[in-house]
């Protein structure tokens, strides 16, 4: 296989956006992906939307701020503040723009590996990934022998029955992830 990568929860960060980019080109990595929360936060959802839309993803999928600003309806499940970033956010990005956002995939399914924002176990719904519980739960509808998946913003890794070099029957439960290694 080769490197992919994997990038999320940008929320119009442009300068870790643009960071993040001349790192994966200068390790010379030629598959990318985006989990998703293009939008939401940062000062210029535009300008991201355009930037990751001019690079060869592979796959850019919908995120939980992105199908809240494509919506014409109120969030009524976010904060005040956040509901005040989604009307800003909307009226910063053209009407194209926001249908682009709404028209994202839940979920893609590559050649080794499937990756969704949420969780496969009702992706509309914006689970978390957090617990064992709702690993069970992911796991039940995913297909693919590895998942990647967003919106957490915190680095965890589950892994289902089985064995993983140095462990033994682990059954669901998280392993720990540091930057740049797998336990």
């Amino acid at each position: 296989m080769k490197p992919v990568a994997i990038i999320s929860d940008i929320h119009a960060n442009l300068p870790a956006l643009t960071a993040v980019l001349e790192d994966i080109d200068k390790q010379g990595i030629e598959e990318l992906v985006c989990l998703g929360d293009i939008v939401g936060y940062g000062a210029q959802p535009a300008e991201r939307l355009e930037l990751l839309r001019s690079r060869n993803f592979r796959a850019i999928l919908r995120g939980n701020h992105d199908a809240y600003v494509a919506a014409d309806e109120e969030s009524t499940n976010v904060s005040a503040e956040t509901a005040e970033v989604i009307r800003w956010t909307r009226g910063s990005l053209t009407p194209d723009q926001r249908a682009l956002l709404g028209a994202l995939p839940m979920t893609w399914k590559g050649k080794d590996y499937e990756v969704v924002h949420a969780s496969l176990h009702q992706p509309e719904q914006w689970g978390y990934v957090l617990e064992p519980a709702a690993a069970a739960q992911h796991f039940a509808h995913q297909s693919m022998p590895l998942c990647f998946i967003g919106h957490s913003h915190q680095p965890k890794m589950f892994v289902e029955g089985g064995s993983c070099p140095g462990h033994h029957q682990l059954g669901i439960r998280p392993l720990g992830l540091h930057a740049g290694a797998l336990p």
